[in-house]
């Protein structure tokens, strides 16, 4: 009965391991800047691209700056490079898709927050 029961709790810890190496999100192995494509037509001087995970668009590279535009989870921003604020934090300098320009803190993007 002991062999049984271990039998089938390594059974059970295995079939849950699997379980869970097969439903991990997709995007976890997706590339977090993606190279701009002829397809994708983006904005001139735009290198690279990321989704929002919902946030402002702001003027300026601080959270007091304005607001240029709310992109929603998921919205694409076209971006050139970034720049840490004087506060060590890193914004993109983006053009949205509806051709507005300004800056996005990475913690609204699946864009890398460091080095």
């Amino acid at each position: 009965m002991r062999i049984l029961r271990h039998t089938l709790v390594g059974a059970s810890l295995t079939g849950a391991l699997m379980f869970a190496a097969s439903t991990a999100p997709t995007h976890a192995t997706e590339p977090v800047s993606k190279p701009v494509t002829t397809a994708q037509n983006g904005p001139t001087g735009a290198r690279l691209w990321f989704s929002s995970t919902g946030g402002w668009v702001k003027s300026c590279k601080e959270s007091t700056c304005g607001k240029v535009e709310y992109v929603p989870d998921g919205g694409r921003l076209w971006s050139t490079h970034y720049e840490n604020n004087r506060f060590g934090n890193r914004w993109y300098q983006v053009v949205t898709d509806a051709d507005n320009n300004g800056w996005i803190w990475c913690g609204n993007t699946d864009a890398e927050c460091e080095d």
